[in-house]
């Protein structure tokens, strides 16, 4: 009996901080893993929330059948809550970490395929995800969750480099106290 895997495709999300979307991550997994958190809109996450849910308790219902098992030994599933920027300060944001092992197709607005240099943190997305459900035993109890990852990519607004965020954002050096005729010996 296989699991249900489920596709989901995004509203448009925004990359937050520390994106390996381009190039894999390879600080903890050895081959290799690209990997993004993604910001969303808390009106836009439902539609993801219900598909999670559906897979949890799809794979809560294969693990009892498939170990044979009863329905006090499957611990606690809770419902997918993805947890709130700033420790809930921005209330109307939530995220989510998205990953692959793979390398990913990456489209623009157009839907023409791209090969952007890289994709920093405030780049505006859309992210094709695959809902993918595991079981784990902890404490004599089997527990249920999920991973997702992401299938495909499309840019919306791309940020390729730091200084893109800083043009972005209209900054100018005088604010954060850089002149041009502050000349200073070291």
């Amino acid at each position: 009996m296989k699991d249900l895997k489920v596709i989901v495709t995004t509203e448009e999300v925004k990359v937050g901080e520390w994106p390996y979307l381009i190039k894999p991550n390879k600080q903890y997994v050895k081959s290799g893993e690209y990997k993004a958190t993604i910001i969303f809109n808390k009106s836009s996450i439902s539609e993801l929330e219900k598909k999670i849910n559906i897979v949890l308790n799809d794979k809560t219902e294969r693990t009892i059948i498939e170990k044979n098992i009863s329905s006090t030994e499957i611990g606690n599933i809770e419902p997918f809550r993805p947890f709130l920027l700033n420790n809930e300060v921005v209330e109307d944001k939530v995220q989510a970490v998205i990953k692959t092992k793979k390398k990913t197709p990456i489209f623009n607005k157009d839907n023409k395929k791209i090969k952007p240099k890289d994709i920093k943190e405030g780049s505006i997305i859309k992210v094709n995800i695959e809902i993918t459900p595991y079981v784990f035993k902890d404490n004599g109890m089997y527990k249920v969750g999920v991973n997702l990852y992401y299938k495909a990519i499309q840019v919306i607004k791309l940020i390729e480099t730091d200084k893109d965020i800083l043009e972005d954002e209209d900054l100018e050096p005088e604010q954060f106290g850089f002149t041009t005729n502050n000349k200073q010996d070291f």
